[in-house]
């Protein structure tokens, strides 16, 4: 496969601004990066993936072209987004792969619409909190002040 580098494109997606980009023709598989990541990540191995596979990689919101984030960063409104990106595109089902916060953003989707996902991989995302941890994340509300998020 030779690697083109088409352009990205950027739409209005679940109320969020997405940049994405889609490489190849054939089965979809979507390619999720990690928190502080963007799609760019996923551009070395495009070649490694062959002719047979139409990747769509996007950019999470508020990670690198997609709009910055308006609120804290959660996997469930990113799964969303990742829905309207899907039927943005036209595509139904998908496989997947997630890295880190990618993964968990898999989680999400698998659990709203499974019958989007016909596979995924997941690479170092967190399925499951243990008790302590989510103990110290249910201390933090959403509507903690600006000072403290930075803290």
């Amino acid at each position: 496969m030779t690697v083109t580098h088409p352009p990205g494109r950027i739409e209005m997606l679940n109320g969020q601004q997405l940049y994405f980009e889609v490489h190849g023709t054939g089965e979809p598989v979507l390619l999720l990066h990690g928190f502080s990541g963007s799609s760019q990540d996923w551009i070395p191995s495009l070649e490694q993936w062959g002719t047979g596979f139409q990747l769509i990689l996007p950019d999470l919101r508020g990670h690198g072209h997609s709009g910055i984030l308006s609120k804290p960063f959660r996997h469930e409104e990113a799964a969303r987004d990742m829905f309207a990106l899907l039927d943005h595109v036209g595509i139904r089902a998908c496989k997947g792969v997630g890295i880190s916060a990618g993964g968990n953003v898999l989680l999400h989707m698998a659990v709203k619409q499974p019958e989007r996902l016909t596979a995924m991989v997941l690479v170092s995302a967190t399925p499951y909190f243990p008790l302590q941890a989510r103990t110290i994340m249910a201390q933090y509300p959403d509507n903690l002040p600006e000072e403290q998020w930075e803290i």
